[in-house]
């Protein structure tokens, strides 16, 4: 069951072991399919299964006449390749090349009908796309499986400007569900991107008129609205049927553009309405230039008014922003947003200027990126900005700090190792160096990202998600140990762990766990955005195992252009986060010890993310050049890397994978874990993994120093995982070795250095001699509440009464040094006033690419760079040359556009009033219109919406899942006919029609159906249902009776299948009477047996027949009557009716069958049961076809005996009415 499956797959029979002796000509595959189907074609009549889908997909509209019909109904092709038997070498050589060829040549029309579609996957894509069809029938059989959506999670929306357009297009889509239509959408968004397009080009200083700017935002508009249209807008089909109660019920088609060619209308639940193309009004062929012609009309008028705003004391970035937000993003969010919660937003996607990532969440749920922050607060500090309120509405205000990293200042990084119990060791290690600077100072404050695994995740989220210190993370882990490691009931017992184990799959139990990460971490803090108290300086990752791959958790966010071995997790929304508890239950899911961890919002299933990256530090690494990427090609501050201690003398090797075979549940379960757990062991051995990273990264001897690692090395094997009660003894031993080791000094005293950074206060000046003058500070990024304690430590750390002090060298002329010290006036103001300050240094330096240097001196002898030295001084200038936010077409979803796409995009010049804008009689509204209070979203009418909601079936109720005899729809007739209430009946569609989107027929469409002509198989000739042929053709007196003019409707109605026709000449709907022939027209040719429960047939009435007259509505019984047959106890009808002002002549006689069709057999019977409404206005029937084993009972007709009934009408005409009131009085009791 699935919707918005882009390519059906290909059938390829091979008929193993076929005779020697046949015809040659079978060898043919083409001959051979059609003898094959030739062969089964009976099946079509015969088989209850094929009968069934049969009829299910001509109710649906296909013309199924044959089993390929059937067949094709659900794959692309079908082929049958035979295989000789043994005897005959080189034709079994030619036949299995022949399937091989077959295959290949399916498999390469399925790659370019998905390559075409932009859907095909590669082996990695293909993993994850399993995995979530999986996890989706796994839980949830009763929604269709949708390729489309599930293309997104490995290829979500790129994070570029047409990316965010398209997402924010999408959010509105689904905020006003079927009741705002593409263009209206559109029209909507040309606003709020044209205010974007101003505001980034007042950011990036681009001057000129909205003729030079806008073409550079052309194509990111443009890949916006195609994709918009080619994955997201669903096909307009809308049916709509009514039940018995008169009730309104029905759906749109939930298939987009790119995933409808294969099988046609379908709902949400997967079922399959009808069959037919995608339809829209709306394309982006059609609405390309109107939308180009808006956006820059908007974006003229906004230049305009951003160079008649003059504001002498703000920059011009300044006043476009406050342009930006009170003229246009306000009003457009008040439009959108309904006055109803939640606010859109996106987690993605920076929905105040649409040009970068979010990355600080606000408190009202919104997250800024970094240059709307920047803009819309105000700097308090040099690292923090305070911002009042959310720039996206009004109404509420606050008081947020973000804390930002300094762009002159460099990278640290902390990587944690995974290891159970032994977390405990890591924690020991942060506590040893926090004692070195005396206590006061907390340890995340000296690092920019932190990373973990496993039990280092769990440290990681404690130190930097919730601000613990570490003496606080030391009492939470070892009350989570306490609690967590729970075994399960049956463990303790000789023989019965290993059952208990493999049953539940984990040795603990989950319930404690959870309970325990719930206390720790808060049950409703979210990783990532959502309301919070505070909000913290150090970003955090944690790793863990998602379907076979690594996936990366973290509290921040990035743009990442290139290809990773690991999926970032950031959902589009705050729904689909991960709250911080179970960031700590997904990281630390180690397989055999706890179950994994499924995150219901997010549909994803982790495990340990120590079963691959049990030392993140390549993890960590990769982070810091995305996070960062101006600094990514340069060496990090420092990197420090913690261990869990290790015996390099241990007696346990890594154990290879076991060859024996395991038979029964134990042994699954056992190799399940085995594979789980050798995966942890060979990934234990963190030591070698940070030797491979750095001789990967081919570190220069110079800057090896940046790199640490601390692993204690111990004599003994570390306890186990799980083992809590050698917890305390290990930290002890720890403590004991580890204090006052030079590691722990060396790593104290470098991360203080790096808490200091210089920073230019003026461009670098020539000098007369060829040398350059750089004026500057050095300034410190330590949270200034932290200042104190530095202070403190500063001043009674240095063995010089001088105190510490910089020194400032060039690298090539250390005899040039200077020295700048930290004067008691500055230790001072760090104590009592909590400021630091500096005078200002000039720094010397003999040509622009010298190596200079700064460092920190605290001990004698002892010399730690601050952060980002060495470097040249002028590498700021040369980072920022270049560093405009463009927008950018690179992305793969954007490259891969067909040949049929790239054609139909036409070339921008300067627009006039587009064609289609002219036709629409829109008014282009303005500025001071569109922040008026009676303006309709989308520039639209409150009729035009409710239309558009009447069109898009927005009230439909979803139709029932069983259709009963209570619970029957109506069939939708012409407005001149009567509804018939149909029990146990599957509703005709009443689709109105809607402009299509027209394909250039040179250029075949690749979401249109294949148009297939019938193959005629000359060997059998098939069973086949009653056609419009085998039924007379009345005739009407043209000149007695002239009809109005205009198409007819003929409608063939069963309980499973509907047609409607346009018949030349007037308008009639005929219902025929089963049980009262004076409305009956005979066939002229005996119709075939029927396995549907009724029978109705609408017949063509034209000039020139004349047809048998029905009773009208005025007349009395009596009258145009011809004599009734006798009645069965059980009897069927078919109503004839007529269009108003039609009186037809008496009918002529009915001509005889033709001798060489086949009479319907005889043990098909028809049974019915009738009833009509006095007034004549409603019939009510039920009726059913029984089977009999032998010939018909005497008591019921046969059909053949229906049609042909004649005879007296009278007596039996009303013992018919009575049996029929007393079997309707027994029906509608039996259903009260």
């Amino acid at each position: 069951m699935s919707s918005n499956q882009p390519v059906l797959p290909h059938a390829v029979i091979a008929l193993n072991a076929s005779e020697l002796n046949i015809d040659q000509e079978q060898w043919d595959t083409k001959i051979s399919t059609s003898w094959l189907m030739n062969s089964v074609q009976s099946s079509l009549t015969s088989n209850v299964l094929f009968k069934k889908h049969t009829q299910i997909w001509r109710n649906r509209g296909r013309q199924i006449n044959t089993v390929e019909d059937l067949l094709l109904s659900y794959y692309s092709t079908v082929t049958v390749v035979r295989i000789p038997a043994n005897g005959r070498p080189k034709l079994m050589k030619d036949q299995v090349e022949k399937l091989y060829g077959q295959i290949m040549k399916s498999t390469e029309a399925a790659r370019k009908s998905k390559r075409d579609l932009r859907m095909l996957l590669d082996g990695g894509e293909l993993q994850t796309y399993l995995q979530f069809a999986f996890d989706h029938f796994s839980s949830n059989l009763d929604q269709a499986f949708d390729f489309v959506q599930a293309s997104f999670i490995y290829n979500p929306i790129p994070s570029d400007f047409a990316g965010n357009i398209l997402k924010l297009a999408v959010g509105m889509m689904e905020r006003w569900e079927h009741e705002l239509d593409g263009k209206a959408i559109f029209t909507e968004l040309s606003h709020m991107v044209a205010s974007c397009i101003m505001l980034d080009s007042a950011r990036n200083k681009t001057r000129g008129s909205a003729e030079l700017i806008f073409p550079e935002y052309v194509d990111s508009c443009d890949n916006a609205l195609e994709d918009f249209c080619d994955r997201y807008w669903p096909c307009e089909y809308v049916m709509k049927v009514k039940t018995k109660r008169g009730k309104e019920v029905g759906g749109r088609c939930v298939n987009v553009r790119s995933g409808h060619g294969s099988k046609g209308h379908q709902f949400k639940n997967g079922k399959v309405i009808a069959v037919g193309n995608y339809e829209s009004s709306f394309s982006a062929e059609s609405f390309q230039e109107v939308f180009r012609y808006l956006v820059f009309t908007f974006l003229k008028e906004l230049l305009g008014e951003l160079r008649k705003t003059k504001f002498t004391s703000q920059p011009e970035d300044k006043v476009a922003a406050q342009i930006h937000k009170t003229q246009v993003m306000r009003p457009f969010y008040t439009h959108v947003n309904r006055g109803m919660p939640p606010i859109l937003g996106s987690h993605s996607a920076c929905f105040c200027c649409l040009m970068a990532s979010p990355e600080h969440a606000l408190p009202c749920g919104h997250v800024l990126c970094t240059a709307c922050l920047i803009e819309y607060g105000q700097r308090e500090e040099r690292d923090a900005i305070e911002i009042t309120s959310c720039p996206l509405h009004s109404g509420r205000t606050f008081r947020w700090m973000v804390f930002l990293k300094p762009e002159a200042a460099g990278v640290r990084v902390l990587t944690l190792d995974g290891g159970g119990i032994r977390g405990i060791v890591e924690l020991e290690i942060l506590r040893l160096i926090e004692n070195v600077w005396g206590g006061g100072l907390r340890i995340q404050d000296f690092f920019d990202l932190i990373v973990g695994t496993s039990t280092g995740g769990l440290i990681a989220l404690g130190l930097a998600a919730k601000d613990w210190t570490v003496e606080n993370c030391i009492y939470h882990f070892t009350d989570l140990c306490e609690k967590a490691f729970t075994r399960r009931v049956g463990m303790n017992i000789p023989g019965m762990s290993m059952l208990v184990e493999s049953l539940h799959h984990s040795k603990y139990e989950t319930a404690p766990l959870q309970q325990a990460l719930q206390q720790a971490f808060s049950p409703d803090d979210y990783l990532f955005g959502g309301p919070r108290e505070t909000n913290h300086r150090t970003k955090v990752a944690v790793t863990a195992t998602n379907s076979g791959s690594v996936s990366v958790l973290a509290n921040y966010n990035r743009n990442c252009a290139q290809k990773v071995p690991y999926s970032f997790q950031r959902p589009e929304k705050l729904t689909s986060e991960l709250k911080i508890w179970e960031a700590a239950r997904a990281t630390s899911a180690a397989p055999r010890i706890f179950k994994p961890f499924s995150h219901e919002p997010s549909k994803q299933v982790y495990v340990d993310g120590a079963v691959y990256h049990n030392n993140p530090i390549h993890i960590a690494d990769l982070e810091r050049r995305l996070l960062w990427p101006s600094d990514g090609h340069s060496v990090p501050d420092f990197v420090l890397s913690i261990g869990t201690a290790y015996n390099p003398n241990s007696r346990k090797k890594l154990i290879e994978k076991s060859s024996m075979v395991n038979v029964g549940i134990f042994g699954h379960a056992k190799s399940l874990a085995s594979l789980a757990m050798d995966h942890i062991r060979s990934s234990l051995d963190s030591e070698k993994t940070y030797q491979d990273f750095i001789l990967q990264i081919g570190l220069p001897k110079e800057y090896s120093d940046r790199y640490q690692r601390i692993n204690p090395l111990i004599l003994e094997d570390p306890p186990a995982l799980d083992d809590v009660h050698r917890m305390k003894d290990l930290q002890s031993t720890v403590r004991k070795q580890m204090t006052n080791d030079t590691s722990i000094i060396s790593a104290a005293y470098r991360l203080l250095a790096t808490s200091f950074y210089f920073e230019k206060i003026s461009p670098i000046i020539p000098q007369a001699n060829g040398s350059l003058l750089c004026t500057g500070m050095i300034r410190c990024r330590l949270p200034r509440a932290t200042f104190a304690d530095l202070g403190r430590f500063l001043g009674t750390s240095h063995e010089r009464s001088e105190g510490p002090y910089f020194v400032i060298r060039e690298r090539n002329r250390p005899q040039d040094a200077q020295q700048v010290f930290i004067t008691p006036e500055t230790l001072t103001n760090l104590i009592f006033k909590r400021k630091w300050h500096m005078n200002s240094i000039q720094i010397h330096v003999s040509n622009p690419i010298a190596l200079t240097e700064i460092v920190l001196c605290i001990k004698k002898n002892e010399e730690f760079p601050i952060s980002g030295f060495p470097r040249t001084l002028q590498e700021e200038d040369l980072r920022s040359i270049g560093m405009r936010n463009r927008p950018s077409t690179a992305n793969q979803r954007w490259r891969n556009r067909t040949l049929s796409q790239q054609n139909r995009r036409k070339k921008w010049i300067e627009p006039t009033t587009p064609t289609a804008l002219l036709k629409s009689n829109a008014n282009i509204n303005t500025l001071s219109s569109y922040a008026m209070p009676n303006y309709v979203v989308g520039n639209s009418t409150p009729q035009a919406l409710a239309d558009t909601r009447e069109r898009l079936g927005h009230d439909l109720a979803p139709p029932p899942v069983e259709l009963s005899a209570v619970e029957g729809l109506i069939y939708e007739m012409a407005d001149t006919s009567q509804p018939v209430e149909m029990e146990g009946s599957i509703p005709v569609v009443n689709h109105q029609p809607i402009q299509t989107v027209q394909q250039d027929e040179s250029e075949p469409s690749p979401y249109a159906l294949p148009r297939r002509p019938p193959r005629v198989y000359p060997h059998i000739e098939p069973e086949r249902e009653p056609r419009l042929e085998d039924w007379p053709i009345p005739q009407f007196d043209s000149g007695a009776n002239p009809q109005p003019q205009g198409p007819a409707i003929l409608t063939i109605s069963s309980p499973r299948q509907t047609l409607d026709r346009n018949i030349e000449g007037n308008e009639f709907f005929v219902q025929h009477s089963l049980h009262n022939p004076r409305t009956i027209a005979e066939p002229r040719l005996a119709p075939p047996d029927r396995t549907s429960n009724s029978f109705f047939v609408g017949q063509r009435l034209s000039p020139g027949v004349s047809p048998l007259s029905p009773p009208g509505p005025s007349s009395p019984p009596s009258q145009n009557r011809q004599s009734p047959p006798n009645r069965t106890s059980d009897p069927s009808f078919v109503n004839h009716r007529l269009s108003q002002g039609v009186s037809p002549p008496s009918p002529p006689s009915p001509p005889s069958p033709p001798t060489q069709l086949r009479q319907p057999p005889s043990n098909h019977t028809l049974a019915s049961h009738a009833s009509t409404e006095s007034t004549g206005s409603r019939y009510t029937a039920d009726s059913r076809l029984d089977r009999s084993e032998g010939t018909a009972s005497s008591s019921t007709p046969t059909f053949g005996s229906i049609l042909g009934e004649t005879g007296s009408a009278d007596a039996s005409a009303s013992k018919g009415k009575e049996k029929g009131k007393e079997k309707r009085g027994k029906f509608r009791q039996m259903f009260s």
